[in-house]
């Protein structure tokens, strides 16, 4: 099971490639983008974190970092 997704670099079980949404904002952009260029509209992401202050921290994070690049 894939834990909270994570700025840093993380590869796949195998060790082939990068984990989508890992890396850096512009690596999940790019990951969002290539899923959209082949039909995918929705993708489920465990924004958690080990508190309340962080689950909301990294969900302002995503929505600056990654989602307002997305819709512009």
């Amino acid at each position: 099971m894939q834990g909270f997704f994570e700025w840093g670099n993380y590869s796949t079980s195998d060790g082939s490639a990068r984990r989508l949404f890992t890396g850096s904002s512009g690596d999940m952009a790019a990951d969002a983008a290539a899923l959209a260029s082949i039909g995918v509209g929705h993708v489920a992401l465990r924004l958690g974190g080990n508190t309340a202050q962080e689950c909301v921290a990294r969900i302002d994070r995503f929505g600056a970092e990654v989602i307002a690049k997305m819709t512009r």
